[in-house]
């Protein structure tokens, strides 16, 4: 019986057909096809009988007469069946009647490439049993049935579309008492009249007709056609069907082996009425025994969708089942059910009751629900997902119910919100989100020391995407300090990252302790006693809530408030009046309502703080303002409205201005504030000086404020004081804040400054002057120092930019004045010197004009002294004296002054002190002995050496003659020397006037010149100093208009924010109404109905699906009929293709009513009534989204309006401080310019003044004056001494002494050079010892151009003529004895 191939035609292999037709062609006794042998082969074009017989059409005479040729050599292409006998399964004398279909086959089999289709069918006469065919049941209940009218077939192909491909057998069974309990069920309990059963079973493809059948186990099935049942109320059995079983068992006993059995059950489709639901719930049975029970047990093939009549509730693997009693039926039956409910990640497994009456009831508990679970469920009735709540949340154990009752509903016995916990909650799913609702554990929620009674918790789950609120709220009640609040808390999880949990509590003031109901508004000193009699005690308070957070800034979540600013703990807090004082500091420029936030503790009682709209700035004139405020009460006695903040003074040369600290006591009258500098080490480089100077690092700042000139005036008080390091030594510094920013100054006093801490400062204003470190010789008492960044005038004082002072100060122990400037290249000193004595009295020091000498220094990295000029007195000289000072790198004090001995000798004297200056010996005055010392210049020298040449040709004349006449002439020649220097000097002072009116005409242009230089720098300086303090203070004024327009501005969006919450809290209370109406309408369709347009949808979808099966059926059945009627396999389908369709018609007739029902609920008036109820109730909450959308808008759209027109006006305001700065500066920039270009046009100027002063040393005037003055000076030299000389000579020549004349002889007559005198230095010792100025004199020189002579002799100041003659002699013994 297996499949044969399609074999090419030829003699060898012969096809199917051939064989069969040839078989009887030949009168073969047996035919063998497709592996069947069959007895007496004869060719037929007639069905079996039993086929025909079933036939609801049979074939007319001429379609009888219309068969092909019996005779023909070749099989007819119409095809043949060949008939004959056959013995089955190997089994003697078990034979059948059997047929083979040979030829064309249905057009809609698929039939593969090779493949030949084989239809075979054997047909039983007698009745059959089980154990003929399959002895192995002999003896078994199965051996009872008699199968009548069995028919074997075999298909290789689904030739008939009723059987299944292989070996099928079928009969009928007709179901008497004899079968026991399957007759009961079927007459007793579905009251099946009929009791015949076609039934078949397929026993596969690989059996053979001449094989016994090799079958292990096997069911015997057929469905009842057109039967249905409905034993109860409630429940319809749609289809019945019975199947008999045959199966193999193994026995695990002692006696261990093998054995048949049998076994049965009905089975079929059911319906079930389910409440609320307009269509029965379609289920598949069994009816099964065991031990003697019988159970009815049925499923759902699909997913349950809106199962019990629970909207978008969908369960799966739903089964059913029931113990039936025949012998004591019951009115209804109770399933015991059990189900799954797949919700996203949470799975429960659900069991309970349906009744047939109605009544149903599920539970499931789940042992860790989590808030994902509540989300699971929601999402699987909605669709969406939840908004969780930010807080730590944990579900444990819960119970979830469906019921006839409550529907679908979830109670929770685990839930712990934050630390607080709760065995009994509800949670509530509505088209908004999810509701839990719990009675928590303990009725008191304590928050540390804080207890709220009758507690409860809500945890709100917003329905994502649909602008629903997330929040939990715990609420309860709490008692405070006599009043009783009904409060709302909000708890929520941290933001900082450790899931802590955080809480908000809110309440207003509605009564007190003993039910007294408090008002709205009342004054502030009602709530704080402290303040009773107080100003500001009867400042009124608005919107008074009690708020108490764990954290600042917390979350406010669902509760109602009024957008207070918050920080953690205990606080009262309402909107305040206008404040007078307040009002005043800030020039009524903000607004005048404020916010108090007033803190309690048990232990301080209340803080109170004044909380404004936005950062507020104070301008406190001078270009100064400050940091944003924080404005508070403090309870004093009185009590006080203090401003803490911080206050920016702008500094010149400085992009970042001084910070300060700043408290301010604001009174009826006046404010005064103080401060402190915040900068960590003081004020660091001050004007730009250097990075390593720092003011301070304690800077004092007071500011002084009155009222009623302050708007006018501004501060009546304000700058700063302090300390300063200069070197290593401190003083005091004192800051006034200017209006003109060039016009600041510090003023610094201090009361001892040596000069080596002078040079560390010097060095650290500016390090690349590396001045070197001088010895400490100068002392500076009483400093009062000033630094600036541009010159500043005060009074007539001018100081110099940077850093300048005035002080006493000891010079090398010399008391004198000083003033200092620190410049680029180092430091400048000069002042006025006190006289003062040296070389114990032998010396005095004084002035030119005035009592006291002038000094001058200069401390570059090139030079460290300068000079003293003065005048010197000694021996009854007074001379004219300057001073060399030097301190690096030696300490060295040298005055020089000119001495002038007569008309002969005029030489400078440098005079020291003896003994070496150090730094702990420096001061000149305690040096007793002083050194002078000269040096004759070489006119002088030359002089000398001409006068003594003329003495030793003098003496050598002996004649005293000659001396006379000498002496004649020599007088002619004075006299005559001295006219002609009167008449030069006459000339000279002629030229001196024509020469000093020139010089002094010029000079008097250049100080003219720089007069109106000066004048004009500083009017333009003066300009640049208006523009930048307008700018300054323009900035100042801006920035505090900025402040107040910012807090203008947050004020008012504010106001219209929390108008815009109270909006949302009316509209929103609405919509829950809306939302609560649209879901009990919801609830009200559905539990009436169900959710029937669905059902009527699936049960229309049901009736097309049928009907599709009966067209397809229709199809098979055509193809069938309208095959030749000698095709066996199409006519041996129709049978069971006309019972399928029965069946199938059956089951459609039955969707048809329950269609018909559910569309009859659909349009009916109940239905439609709450139909309408629910379309209102949604146009109803559509209308309340409407309003609300429209309300919420036009307030989102007033607070958008709002905030652009007043973020517009501060834009203008941050517009007009723009406007000011880039105006200011560009004043600023232009006067600055203007200076600059003035300065650089006036260089010319000056260059051309000065370029007269300097060319008066070239000019005309000048080149003759110095002519005339060299001539008149040559003159002088070449006279005075001359003749002075030349009466010494006369005086030597007579009083010369024989040796004398010798020696002059001697030279004259073996010399040709006589006496060249190079050098004569005089050295004196000066003290309190010495009676008059006497030097020892070293004269150097040569006789006779080579021999060198070195001689020592006396010059005593007061008789110079006994020098010379002292002279003369030592050189006459000098060369008596050396070279004579």
């Amino acid at each position: 019986m297996s499949a044969t191939p399609d074999p090419s035609q030829d003699a060898a292999n012969p096809h199917p057909d051939h064989v069969a037709w040839n078989a009887v062609a030949n009168g073969d006794d047996t035919a063998t096809v497709h592996g069947a042998t069959i007895s007496a082969p004869s060719i037929t074009f007639q069905p079996p009988d039993r086929v025909l017989g079933k036939l609801q059409n049979q074939p007319t005479d001429d379609e009888k007469a219309q068969v092909p040729d019996v005779n023909s050599e070749h099989p007819p292409p119409e095809g043949f069946i060949l008939n004959g006998t056959i013995e089955l399964f190997g089994i003697s004398g078990f034979k059948a009647d059997f047929y083979s279909h040979h030829g064309p086959i249905s057009a809609d089999v698929d039939v593969a490439d090779g493949m030949i289709p084989i239809y075979q069918t054997a047909l039983l006469d007698e009745d059959l049993k089980i154990s003929t065919i399959l002895p192995a049941f002999a003896g078994t209940k199965f051996d009872i049935f008699d199968f009548k009218e069995t028919t074997f077939t075999f298909q290789n192909l689904q030739l008939d579309k009723s059987k299944d491909v292989g070996l099928t057998v079928e009969a009928d069974i007709i179901f008497d008492q004899s079968y026991g309990k399957i007759h009961d069920v079927l007459s007793k309990f579905l009251g099946v009249a009929d009791p015949t059963l076609h039934v078949k079973c397929t026993f596969g493809i690989g059996q053979d007709w001449h094989k016994p059948l090799r079958m292990s186990s096997f069911a015997l099935e057929g469905v009842f056609p057109n039967i249905q049942a409905s034993p109860f109320s409630g429940i319809t059995f749609t289809s019945i069907g019975a199947r008999l079983i045959g199966f193999h068992c193994v026995s695990y006993s002692s006696k261990k082996g093998s054995s048949k059995a049998y076994g049965y059950s009905l089975f079929g489709s059911m319906h079930l009425d389910i409440p609320n639901s307009a269509v029965p719930l379609a289920l598949s049975y069994d009816i099964s025994e065991m031990s003697d029970i019988l159970t009815l047990s049925a499923e759902i093939d699909s997913p349950w969708e809106n199962a019990f009549g629970v909207k978008s509730l969908t369960i799966q693997e739903v089964s059913l089942s029931v113990t039936i009693d025949l012998e004591n039926p019951k009115s209804s039956l109770t399933f015991d059910v059990s189900a799954v409910l797949d919700a996203g990640d949470t799975s429960v497994y659900l069991t309970g009751y349906m009744s047939t009456a109605g009544d149903f009831s599920l539970t499931a508990t789940i042992d860790n629900l989590s808030v994902a679970g509540i989300n699971d469920f929601f999402y699987h009735f909605f669709g969406e997902d939840l908004i969780t709540p930010d807080v730590d949340i944990r579900i444990g154990e819960a119970t979830v119910t469906v019921s006839k009752e409550d529907g679908f509903s979830l109670q929770i016995h685990d839930l712990q919100i934050g630390e607080h916990t709760s065995s009994d909650a509800t949670v509530a799913f509505g088209s908004k989100g999810a509701i839990i609702s719990a009675s928590l554990t303990d009725d008191v929620l304590k928050f540390g020391e804080l207890q709220v009674t009758k507690a409860t918790a809500q945890v709100t789950f917003g329905r994502y995407g649909k602008e629903s609120k997330t929040d939990i709220m715990l609420g309860g009640e709490f008692e405070w300090e006599g009043y009783v609040f009904d409060v709302g808390i909000h708890v929520y999880t941290s933001s900082d990252g450790n899931d802590s949990l955080e809480y908000t509590i809110y309440g207003e003031f509605s009564r007190t302790s003993d039910g007294t109901a408090l008002s709205s508004s009342f004054p502030i000193s009602t709530l704080v006693p402290a303040l009773k009699g107080h100003f500001l005690g009867d400042i009124t308070i608005d919107d008074v809530a009690l708020i108490i957070a764990s954290t600042d800034d917390p979350e406010f979540g669902a509760l109602n408030h009024s957008g207070y600013p918050v920080l953690a703990g205990i606080q009262v807090c309402a909107s305040l009046g206008r404040i007078d004082a307040f009002s005043q500091i800030t020039r009524d420029q903000h607004p005048e309502s404020l916010i108090l936030r007033a803190a309690w503790s048990k232990e301080r009682g209340f803080d109170l703080d004044i909380c404004l709209h936005a950062d507020t700035i104070l301008h406190l004139g001078r270009g100064v303002t400050t940091d944003p405020i924080v404005l508070g009460i403090e309870l004093s006695d009185p009590p006080s409205l203090i401003v803490s903040t911080g206050a920016m003074i702008p500094v010149e040369k400085q992009a970042e201005p001084l910070h300060f600290t700043l408290e301010m006591q604001l009174g009826t009258l006046e404010a005064s504030a103080t401060g402190q500098l915040t900068a960590v080490g003081g004020w660091n480089d001050p004007f730009g000086m250097s990075e390593d100077i720092t003011v301070g690092p304690n800077l004092a700042l007071k500011v002084g404020i009155i009222y009623e000139t302050f708007l006018e005036q501004g501060p009546s008080e304000l700058g700063f004081v302090g300390g300063f390091l200069i070197g290593k030594t401190g003083g005091q510094l004192a800051f006034q804040v200017s209006d003109i920013p060039s016009q600041e100054f510090l003023y610094i006093e201090v009361t001892n400054l040596d000069l080596q801490n002078l040079t560390d400062f010097a060095n650290t204003i500016a390090p690349r002057l590396r001045l070197p470190q001088p010895p400490n010789v100068m002392e500076f008492e009483d400093v009062k120092a000033y630094v600036c960044s541009t010159g500043v005038t005060i009074g007539t004082l001018v100081y110099p930019p940077g850093f300048s002072f005035s002080a006493k100060v000891r010079l090398f122990g010399i008391k004198a004045d000083a003033t200092l400037e620190i410049g680029n290249g180092g430091f400048h000193c000069s002042g006025g010197i006190d006289p003062f004595s040296l070389a114990g009295g032998a010396i005095s020091v004084a002035g030119y004009k005035t009592d006291r000498a002038s000094y001058d220094l200069e401390f570059t990295r090139d030079e460290l002294g300068g000079t003293i000029d003065g005048v010197i007195k000694l021996f009854g000289l007074e001379c004219k004296m300057s001073g060399t000072l030097q301190m690096h790198p030696q300490l060295i004090i040298d005055f020089q002054f000119e001495l002038d001995f007569g008309t002969i000798f005029q030489f400078i004297v440098h005079a020291g002190p003896m003994s070496e200056l150090s730094e702990g010996a420096s001061d000149v005055t305690q040096h007793d002995s002083y050194q002078l010392t000269a040096e004759f210049h070489s006119e002088l020298r030359d002089h000398v050496s001409e006068q003594i040449s003329q003495m030793f040709k003098d003496v050598e004349k002996k004649a005293q003659e000659a001396a006379d006449e000498e002496k004649a002439e020599l007088e002619q020649k004075r006299l005559a020397w001295e006219a002609e220097v009167d008449a030069k000097q006459k000339e000279l002072d002629e030229l001196m006037a024509v020469w000093t009116k020139k010089n002094d005409e010029t000079h008097a242009k250049l100080d003219q010149t720089m007069a109106d230089y000066l004048a004009k720098i500083a009017e333009l300086q003066g300009a640049l100093d208006t523009a930048a303090a307008k700018l300054k203070a323009g900035i100042a004024e801006k920035q505090a208009s900025l402040s107040a327009a910012n807090a203008d501005r947050e004020a008012k969006m504010r106001d219209e924010e929390n108008s815009l919450r109270a909006k949302r809290v009316e509209w929103d209370a609405k919509l829950q109404d809306a939302h609560q109406k649209l879901d009990t309408a919801t609830n009200a369709l559905h539990s009436g109905f169900g959710d029937v347009e669905h059902d009527v949808d699936v049960a229309r979808q049901k009736v097309d699906s049928l009907q599709n099966s009966i067209n397809d059926i229709n199809n098979h059945i055509s193809n069938a009929e309208n095959a030749h009627w000698w095709d066996l396999a199409a006519k041996a389908s129709l049978p069971g293709l006309f019972a399928e369709k029965l069946c199938i018609e059956a089951a459609k007739g039955i969707a048809d009513g329950v269609l018909a029902v559910a569309h009859a609920i659909l349009v009916g008036e109940e239905y439609a009534a709450c139909k309408v109820g629910l379309e209102a109730a949604g146009k109803f909450l559509d209308l309340v989204q409407a309003g609300a959308d429209t309300a919420l808008n036009e307030a989102e759209a007033a607070l958008e309006k709002l905030d652009q027109l007043t973020n517009a006006l501060v834009a203008g305001v941050q517009a007009a401080l723009t406007e000011v700065g880039e105006l200011g500066q560009a004043l600023i920039d232009d006067a600055s310019v203007a200076l600059s270009m003035y300065k650089r046009a006036s260089v010319a100027l000056f260059r051309e003044a000065q370029a007269a002063v300097d060319a008066l040393e070239a000019c005309t005037e000048w080149l003759v004056y110095t002519a005339a003055k060299a001539s008149l000076a040559t003159l002088k030299a070449a006279g005075s001494g001359l003749y002075v000389a030349k009466e010494a000579v006369v005086t030597v020549v007579e009083d010369a002494e024989q040796l004398g004349m010798e020696v002059a002889s001697w030279m004259l007559q073996n010399l040709t050079e006589l006496i060249n005198i190079t050098d004569i230095n005089l050295n004196a010792q000066v003290g309190k010892d010495v009676g008059g100025l006497v030097f020892d004199a070293v004269v150097k020189g040569t006789a006779g151009g080579e021999h060198q002579f070195s001689i020592e002799v006396k010059f005593d100041t007061s008789k110079i003529m006994e020098f010379l003659k002292a002279l003369f002699d030592e050189i006459v013994a000098w060369v008596k004895k050396t070279l004579m």
